[in-house]
């Protein structure tokens, strides 16, 4: 994939990570680290993000998923998305 890291930009200036953290704190979901559980703040957001799209990005396959924490991480052979999808038990 040409261009990743402009990609991978674009996609976070683009993404509200204020918006999932609000979700996060209505909800009650957390992350767990160390046995804790917390709410990460919305630069911990971005950096999970950022490492999932790289990933993808960086796969040498034409299509790449990478789902954790939240957050779905697509490529395809000449574009690369990023999802916030909590289960409807949840919300």
């Amino acid at each position: 994939m040409k261009g990743k890291r402009k990609a991978i930009n674009s996609i976070l200036l683009q993404f509200d990570f204020r918006a999932v953290k609000d979700v996060m704190l209505n909800s009650n979901i957390t992350w767990t680290k160390d046995d804790v559980e917390y709410i990460p703040s919305v630069a911990d957001l971005r950096l999970k993000a950022e490492e999932m799209l790289k990933a993808c990005a960086d796969s040498q396959t034409n299509y790449c998923k990478i789902s954790g924490n939240g957050f779905i991480s697509v490529k395809r052979a000449t574009s690369l998305e990023l999802f916030y999808v909590i289960d409807h038990r949840w919300a």
